[in-house]
């Protein structure tokens, strides 16, 4: 979801795709001038069920949205401030607190459920408007018109100014200036908002590529990669990180069925990811030497290494579940039951050789750490012809 400002008090809400499915007007902080007041920010909730309009009267209204486009449109809370405010900001990662900051140089920290607001920031250092404001789960950054940003933790101590000047613009034909601009959750795209009234959308990425005519991959750096599906638009974002967080670059990418896709990197770690339920596995490989996937069976990945021996991963699960050594390579199909109290894989196996045999063996199998159950297989009988036995 998000949304725009115009100039005519309105805000209008858009889909991921940028198709406009909603619209409703802003409300003023004095119920008699109906048209005394502009509109300067807003800011859009995690979850979409709430906006924050920052209004020109000295006024922050959160309008509550709700998840459906019925959903009525009502004031939920009201922040007055003591200069208008410039930018407003709702971090991915938290729900109940946005930022805000004013022209006299003040960021401020509103908390929705308690109806609070105090001063994050204020350093007559910064006296100039805060025209721009980011955050990351460490900081908040300030922008002024100086080119200064201040790096703030969210304490509100300031824990690095920085100057910063253009060296590389980015220009947009017949825009006739940017009003405002705003980075998308995942950081992957900037969205601008023009004085001519449109809205232009900028990825930015370092390099594209394509798998035939059924994947593009798009790479916004060496370590995150978004793969969109070209028949109907479905897309899923990988990054590739070691167990400290330092990122690893992603070198190769392999798509089965017109739905799964296995990335390599460079610590011979490798994803897999679902594009249809959208699940992502993280493992990293005990084995050594080339590896055939096998996605015939919902929501299960069998890594078929070392000839015979066959290991089991759970797509959306970043640990391997088990090993099958030492069996016929002749798996049938496998799936996983989504159970939220107990996790189990069944998988048949058809083996005249063995079809008589009553103790075959099972798998080794690891403790599901997030349902405190066992993953477990069964072997199963799954056809025997007494004729051929006699």
């Amino acid at each position: 979801m998000a949304a725009a400002l115009a100039a005519d008090r309105v805000v209008h809400l858009f889909d991921a795709r940028g198709s406009k499915v909603d619209r409703f007007d802003t409300r003023p902080a004095d119920k008699a001038a109906t048209n005394a007041h502009s509109v300067t920010a807003l800011a859009l909730s995690p979850d979409a069920s709430r906006v924050a309009v920052a209004q020109s009267d000295n006024m922050v209204v959160v309008y509550h949205l709700g998840l459906a486009k019925t959903d009525k449109k009502v004031v939920y809370r009201k922040f007055p401030t003591t200069a208008p405010v410039a930018s407003v900001l709702w971090p991915s990662d938290v729900a109940d607190t946005f930022f805000y900051g004013q022209i006299d140089g003040r960021v401020r920290v509103a908390h929705v459920d308690l109806n609070k607001a105090g001063t994050l920031f204020d350093r007559k250092r910064f006296p100039v408007s805060v025209t721009a404001i980011s955050c990351t789960a460490a900081c908040v950054a300030a922008a002024a018109q100086t080119t200064e940003i201040a790096l703030i933790n969210r304490e509100g101590n300031l824990v690095e100014a920085v100057s910063e000047t253009i060296s590389d613009p980015v220009h947009l034909a017949g825009c006739h200036g940017v009003s405002t601009c705003r980075w998308t959750p995942e950081g992957t795209e900037l969205v601008a908002g023009t004085h001519r009234g449109s809205i232009e959308r900028l990825v930015a990425f370092t390099r594209k590529a394509r798998w035939g005519q059924t994947f593009e991959f798009t790479f916004f750096s060496p370590s995150k990669v978004r793969a969109d599906r070209l028949s109907d638009g479905k897309s899923i974002t990988l990054e590739a990180a070691n167990e400290n967080g330092e990122a690893l670059k992603i070198t190769e990418f392999v798509v089965y069925e017109n739905r799964f896709l296995v990335a390599y990197t460079t610590d011979k770690q490798l994803i897999l990811a679902d594009v249809e339920q959208q699940k992502v596995s993280t493992i990293t490989p005990t084995w050594a030497g080339s590896t055939r996937f096998v996605f015939d069976s919902q929501g299960v990945c069998l890594a078929h290494h070392k000839e015979d021996t066959v290991a089991v991963v759970v797509l959306g699960d970043s640990e391997i579940a088990g090993f099958d050594e030492g069996q016929t390579p002749c798996c049938l199909s496998s799936f996983a039951f989504e159970d939220p109290v107990s996790s189990h894989l069944e998988k048949y196996w058809s083996d005249t050789a063995d079809a008589g045999q009553a103790n075959l063996p099972l798998v080794s199998l690891k403790r599901n750490r997030l349902c405190n159950s066992f993953e477990c297989f069964r072997t199963l009988l799954f056809f025997q012809d007494f004729e051929q036995q006699h």
